[in-house]
């Protein structure tokens, strides 16, 4: 180290300034830490949201107890819509 420094330089800052380039920090790691939401769900998605096989999914579209989507054959599925499904009691699903 040369003359007149330390091990712990410190710089002079206000706290304002500190404060505002922290909060700036925080907001875009919090930008690239957070995934885009995907708007919908392929069967495979949907089974791992719900922790569940394919099989009960395919089941639970044919009972009409969750709202799902198609594309072509694909079935596609909301995360809100499964949310609906699993916060409401079985057999009280109305579908929109």
């Amino acid at each position: 180290m040369g003359a007149g420094m330390s091990e712990n330089f410190p710089l002079p800052l206000p706290r304002e300034l500190l404060e505002y380039h922290a909060a700036k920090i925080a907001e875009e790691l919090a930008v690239r830490m957070t995934p885009p939401p995907q708007p919908y769900m392929n069967v495979d998605d949907a089974a791992e949201y719900l922790a569940c096989g394919r099989r009960r999914i395919y089941d639970l579209v044919e009972r009409g107890a969750v709202a799902c989507y198609r594309d072509g054959k694909r079935l596609l599925f909301r995360r809100e819509d499964l949310d609906t499904y699993v916060s409401t009691p079985e057999g009280e699903f109305v579908r929109a």
